[in-house]
């Protein structure tokens, strides 16, 4: 073993090397100086270094349920549906849901189980139970768009779901119906011969929504329960500011003007002609009132074509 020295040890051509040890004393050193400083900095009070590592589930439990609730609205429907079904507290919440947004997105269903008629059935089935589960208080928003489900969904199904959802503090109301034939204009003898004035239709004068702002239906067609519904807003909802009865099919995602067939396109202009003969005079002043109409270049001047 050679003798201790004092003097760095150097290569051939005289050059100080830094002995192994050394090197290794020095990583550690710089793997634990690199450590503290990553390390989060504690403070007294923190938990205790064993349990840092410990995941505990907040207690709702504890908060008051006007709280449980604000939470709970605050989740989109599908969420808020699974929560339900877990929670006894957020199940009373469910019942008073305040924002009801139908959809595809909100479906979520799979596209390659069952038939045609079982996929477009299912969304139906889902709105059925989530508003018979419902109790129809607490209602701020209804956003209702089964333009895609046709061939199982009758008028009292529509009829059933504005019953069960339209209260007393809604605050908008957003329905698009699906494209088909209902009780046209010119197959119902009520709209064939009568005026605004003339025609007799239902009324409630004793269901008001004083906080009702904004109204918008697509895809309007030429019905009289359908006149009667939008009859029923205007004069009960003394807060109204906005009323859109838009009767084409919009725009599909990348901004065009959807297909429409001949037969649609004359549907369309007949639920036109019905809004502005029976329901246009009844818009008070302060309601800014839009009709959209089939698209003029789209649309109507193809008509000949279609």
């Amino acid at each position: 073993m050679p003798p201790f020295s004092s003097e760095p040890m150097t290569n051939n051509e005289g050059e100080p090397v830094e002995d192994a040890s050394c090197r290794s004393v020095r990583r550690r050193r710089y793997r634990e100086q690199t450590s503290t400083n990553s390390a989060p900095l504690r403070q007294q009070g923190d938990i205790s270094e064993g349990a840092q590592n410990t995941m505990t589930g907040f207690d709702f439990d504890r908060l008051p349920q006007d709280i449980l609730c604000h939470i709970h609205s605050l989740i989109p429907l599908r969420d808020a549906a699974c929560l339900a079904c877990l929670s006894c507290r957020f199940l009373r919440s469910w019942r008073c849901f305040p924002n009801l947004t139908f959809n595809q997105e909100t479906f979520s269903l799979n596209v390659y189980e069952g038939t045609s008629y079982e996929k477009e059935k299912e969304p139906v089935d889902i709105i059925d139970s989530i508003l018979q589960n419902h109790s129809g208080t607490g209602v701020k928003t209804l956003k209702l768009d089964v333009s895609n489900y046709f061939k199982p969904i009758t008028a009292d199904h529509i009829n059933n779901w504005l019953n069960a959802a339209v209260k007393p503090g809604i605050i908008e109301i957003a329905v698009k119906f699906p494209a088909g034939e209902y009780d046209l204009a010119w197959k119902d003898p009520a709209l064939q011969d009568s005026n605004a004035d003339s025609l007799q239709i239902r009324r409630i004068p004793e269901i008001h929504h004083a906080n009702l702002k904004k109204v918008s239906i697509n895809r309007f067609f030429p019905s009289k329960s359908l006149i009667e519904l939008t009859y029923l807003i205007i004069e009960n909802a003394s807060s109204l500011q906005c009323l859109k009865l838009d009767a084409g099919y919009g725009f599909d995602t990348s901004g065009m003007c959807k297909r429409m067939n001949k037969l649609d396109v004359l549907h369309a202009l007949s639920a036109v002609e019905v809004a502005k003969k029976y329901i246009e005079g009844k818009v008070p002043s302060s309601v800014k009132f839009n009709i959209l109409e089939p698209c003029e270049r789209c649309h109507i001047a193809k008509l000949s074509q279609l």
